[in-house]
């Protein structure tokens, strides 16, 4: 199985705690996002928002299907991060987005897709099951 076969991107608010999830597998994984938001701020796609409203943005422009290579060098120092990602999503015929909360959905499902893929790998090479992964900024 490809590694991003049958996956999804679906954020979401956890009733059991104030962090919020993003669930990048199919099979449910959890990743929160305090750190993606952290990362935001920190690239000037969100200055100033709360994460309450960060993942309310990401909702509304739940039709955004844009995906991006979190690892590409590209990325690494761009000087701006929105400029670069959305030079990513050209230059791979993807929708630019046209929005912060388009922007916001694709960096986080971009991560969410990426951690899956890594998550299967782990899984593919364990001697053991996993079920969870903790991301931890």
């Amino acid at each position: 199985m490809a590694a991003t076969e049958g996956w999804r991107c679906n954020i979401s608010d956890d009733s059991m705690s104030a962090s919020v999830f993003i669930t990048a597998p199919a099979d449910g994984e959890a990743i929160t996002v305090e750190d993606i938001t952290s990362f935001l701020r920190q690239n000037g796609v969100t200055s100033g928002l709360i994460y309450a409203e960060i993942e309310k943005m990401a909702n509304e422009a739940s039709g955004y299907t844009g995906t991006i290579d979190p690892d590409d060098p590209s990325l690494a120092n761009p000087g701006n991060m929105p400029r670069a990602i959305s030079k990513l999503l050209w230059e791979s015929n993807q929708p630019i987005p046209v929005n912060d909360a388009e922007m916001i959905r694709c960096i986080y499902c971009s991560l969410a897709k990426k951690y899956h893929e890594v998550l299967e790998i782990l899984r593919a090479q364990a001697s053991f099951t996993i079920d969870t992964l903790h991301v931890i900024g």
